[in-house]
């Protein structure tokens, strides 16, 4: 059985921002992850900003992918989805 229950801005409330520890159960590997800076709520503001942060990540990104390629022992080939070219 689904209960669902309708708030309105009167019956929100403020919580102050609570900070907790790093889990110390966390690989090594992802610690970094864990207590880095959290960036999900740290957005641009203009379209240029939005076009740094997004070629940003993707540069980030694209560095990683030989070696996860390796390590998982796959290869990736381009392709058509419809009229959309996918690239490796």
């Amino acid at each position: 059985m689904l209960t669902f229950v309708q708030t309105t801005l009167a019956n929100t409330a403020e919580v102050a921002m609570q900070h907790f520890p790093n889990p110390s159960t966390v690989s090594q590997a992802l610690q970094p992850l864990v207590t880095g800076a959290p960036i999900w709520n740290d957005h641009p503001k203009i379209n240029a900003e939005w076009h740094q942060w997004v070629d940003t990540i993707a540069a980030q990104t694209l560095k990683t992918l030989p070696t996860l390629k390796e390590r998982l022992q796959v290869s990736v080939t381009a392709t058509q989805l419809g009229y959309v070219l996918i690239r490796p």
